[in-house]
């Protein structure tokens, strides 16, 4: 499966702090591109990624926008992965601290 991820809001911040958004790089390949509104963003990283499963960043913190089959996606894996920290990898972590998994 793959995720598109869309950093728009970036962009957007280094204009406004170089004046010249020509020096601003997503990756080697491809430049940054912004956009006005989250549908215009969500449309952008669909297209990017080519996939419909994708999160975009838009520069608030505490929520996610994500399309909805991403949304579903994650919320079919949550239990699977929930139940993969609960059995192994919080024990795990735990005993590379010198933590018993049983008296927490």
């Amino acid at each position: 499966m793959t995720v598109g991820v869309c950093i728009a809001a970036f962009e957007r911040a280094i204009r406004k702090m170089t004046g010249d958004c020509d020096k601003c790089k997503f990756s080697t390949t491809s430049p940054i591109r912004i956009a006005d509104t989250l549908e215009e963003a969500m449309s952008m990283a669909i297209e990017m990624a080519g996939t419909d499963k994708v999160i975009v960043f838009d520069g608030s913190y505490g929520s996610i926008n994500l399309s909805s089959s991403m949304a579903e996606f994650l919320t079919q894996r949550a239990p699977d992965v929930s139940r993969n920290v609960d059995r192994h990898l919080l024990p795990l972590w735990l005993k590379q601290r010198g933590i018993d998994p049983e008296t927490v």
